[in-house]
């Protein structure tokens, strides 16, 4: 599960969990220690090479420096997509809410400090966040889509509007996808941009 942070890509995993038993794996849950303290970058690849060599996994996050431990073991990629000010939206209003006591927007270890009534930030950095968000739409999204097409991962682009809350999720998928795969990175950012839907098929 990928996509700008803000887009809605928990909420989606969530109710894809629902839907498919899969076990749902937040990398923020992973990442982040107490007080908002990353992990080096040699124990954080390692914790995910390890997670990816299970059986079945649904992982939501995006950490795009780490693609080349998850692709290769993927079967299937939903990225969420979204506008900046929808994603700049939801992310400053997740934080209000967190700030008013909704602890059940932080990451794991972060949440768990929160429940015990120490005093915690609703984000590591807002502002680095902010720019991320900018940052994804206006290049990070081209970085993915050249890592997809590398790896060849069956894809699906998701419009924001899309809701995955009942067993007809997968079916409409499959009557709103069009394979992509001819398609340039230009051309793929034109169809991302334009907020459509979209499936990228391997080769046979």
């Amino acid at each position: 599960m990928l996509g700008s942070p803000g887009a809605g890509k928990s909420t989606i995993a969530k109710e894809i969990a629902e839907l498919s038993a899969l076990p749902l794996i937040h990398l923020d849950d992973l990442y982040w220690g107490e007080n908002w303290c990353r992990p080096s970058e040699s124990v954080w690849h390692e914790q995910l090479s390890n997670l990816v060599q299970q059986e079945q996994w649904l992982i939501d996050g995006n950490h795009l420096t780490t693609l080349n431990l998850r692709l290769p073991r993927a079967e299937l990629v939903l990225i969420v997509d979204s506008t900046v000010p929808r994603s700049l939206y939801r992310v400053y209003l997740r934080a209000l809410k967190i700030k008013l006591g909704f602890h059940q927007y932080l990451p794991k270890r972060i949440r768990e400090q929160a429940d015990k009534g120490e005093r915690t930030k609703a984000t590591k950095d807002l502002l680095g966040l902010t720019k991320k968000i900018v940052k994804y739409h206006y290049s990070d999204h081209q970085v993915l889509m050249a890592q997809l097409l590398h790896y060849d991962v069956q894809t699906v682009i998701v419009s924001r509007d899309v809701s995955v809350r009942t067993s007809l999720f997968l079916p409409f998928l499959e009557s709103k996808c069009v394979k992509v795969r001819s398609l340039s990175l230009q051309q793929l950012k034109q169809s991302f941009d334009s907020g459509q839907i979209y499936f990228c098929s391997k080769h046979k």
